[in-house]
């Protein structure tokens, strides 16, 4: 991350924390230091060693093993597993019930007696004694959450010497290690809230961590994205942004009822604060968009004049994901870019648009015709100035040449045969000399 360290106005511009804890920052000194931060809760570090971890930029994500891949979804279910029972607890004991999509999935697969003892148990909490704990485990018909809130609510018993031991080593099924920090940490009500949401946010982000590099590999597969298991692993996520992300894959498989329903389901699962009802009915319009288009057997990389103009008007109107979305389609289709890095201090920088400065009449060095293709594209060129051996070369979406041209004169066209090219995003860059003075991308679609 770079910053711009404005410090006019110290409004926490470079890095603002909201939150109740403490934010320690690593950089590497200049311009990736945060200089106007939230005081007393944001700690700067200068990291004396090198980043040596390999850039995920550009389409250099790695593929993993198979071996690698079993290890991390493993990962990933023991690190939701943690989190579920985590949060299962914190539900029921601070926030009166109020359980997430996720934990209410979970608890409706637990039988109805586990469910009856648990019941009674509670019911007869906190003065259970250390050996109906014990006998409570040594039952086990109730799922480890249970077992967790149980003893969390009978601290006088787990305290007894022995339990704690008995509990890692000895028992059936034993308590995984943050469980029993939990038990302890309920010996200290003053803490144990603040102990419940650091657990939780840690499974939630050893989850995260792991989705991501699942999502990476599957990106970085050579023939065929597996578009079901990245799927599957956005499912496995129980937050928010996670649900956006689902609905993408719905969408890349124009899946628009099963993008819908994921948009729809949001208000069930999740609180919508903050802007989030509009930005699900600014989703559901970019939904409509889509499938109308694709029902003209059109993409978004054949959007009329018209078209382009509403989507500009809907992309400048919030700075929200389908904003960003539509912002993409037309940057990347339509060299309009109605978004910008800097401007006024406060709020989104990503995303805040800006004023544009599009040339207005002016001759392209490079065109491309049709775009999407699927047979044949037209490339037209015109070389500013005097023409040095000009050549154009096309680059697959992994920044590898597929196809060289070499060009004489100043301008002209030339023809590029795709009906054999696998379909993608690929970039056609014009050449002058060694000198690359333009740039556009097609995207070739299956050949019919």
């Amino acid at each position: 991350n770079t910053f711009d360290q404005e410090m006019g106005v110290e409004d926490a511009s470079d890095y603002k924390n909201e939150t109740d804890w403490v934010v320690n920052y690593w950089h590497s000194g200049g311009q990736y230091e945060p200089h106007d931060i939230t005081l007393g809760w944001l700690g700067t570090t200068l990291a004396n060693d090198n980043n040596n971890c390999p850039s995920r930029f550009n389409g250099r994500e790695v593929k993993l093993t198979e071996t690698l891949i079993t290890q991390v979804e493993d990962e990933l279910d023991a690190a939701k597993s943690a989190y579920i029972n985590t949060a299962y607890v914190f539900n029921n004991l601070i926030d009166g019930g109020n359980t997430d999509a996720v934990v209410q999935e979970v608890q409706e697969s637990w039988p109805q007696d586990a469910w009856d003892l648990r019941d009674y148990l509670l019911s007869r909490s906190p003065y259970l004694s250390t050996e109906v704990l014990m006998e409570m485990m040594l039952k086990n018909i109730m799922p480890q959450a249970m077992v967790l809130e149980i003893c969390l609510a009978n601290p006088e018993a787990t305290k007894k010497d022995g339990f704690i031991r008995w509990a890692e080593y000895e028992a059936p099924i034993p308590l995984p290690s943050y469980m029993l920090d939990l038990i302890a940490g309920s010996w200290a009500p003053k803490t144990f809230r603040m102990q419940l949401e650091a657990q939780m946010g840690q499974h939630h982000a050893d989850m995260s961590v792991a989705a991501d590099l699942l999502q990476a590999s599957f990106r970085a597969e050579e023939e065929e994205v597996p578009v079901n298991e990245m799927l599957s692993v956005w499912q496995a996520l129980p937050n928010y942004g996670a649900r956006y992300s689902e609905a993408q894959i719905h969408l890349r498989n124009a899946d628009f009822d099963g993008a819908r329903d994921v948009l729809n389901g949001l208000a069930s699962n999740y609180p919508m604060k903050e802007g989030r009802e509009a930005e699900r009915d600014r989703t559901l319009w970019y939904i409509d968009q889509l499938e109308n288009l694709h029902s003209e057997g059109r993409s978004t990389m054949q959007l009329d004049a018209a078209e382009v103009a509403q989507w500009l008007s809907f992309a400048e109107g919030a700075h929200d994901l389908p904003g960003a979305w539509a912002r993409n389609v037309l940057c990347f289709g339509y060299s309009v870019c109605p978004y910008g890095t800097g401007g006024a201090s406060g709020g989104n920088k990503a995303l805040r648009p800006t004023t544009l400065d599009i040339p207005v009449n002016e001759e392209p060095t490079l065109s491309i015709h049709p775009n999407p293709a699927n047979a044949w594209v037209a490339i037209t060129y015109r070389i500013p100035g005097e023409a040095e051996r000009p050549f154009a070369r096309i680059m697959d979406a992994r920044g590898r040449e597929v196809y060289g041209l070499a060009l004489s004169g100043t301008e002209g066209q030339q023809l590029w045969d795709t009906r054999t090219v696998p379909a993608g995003v690929y970039s056609v860059e014009l050449f002058n000399g060694s000198n690359r003075v333009g740039t556009q991308r097609v995207v070739i679609q299956t050949f019919k």
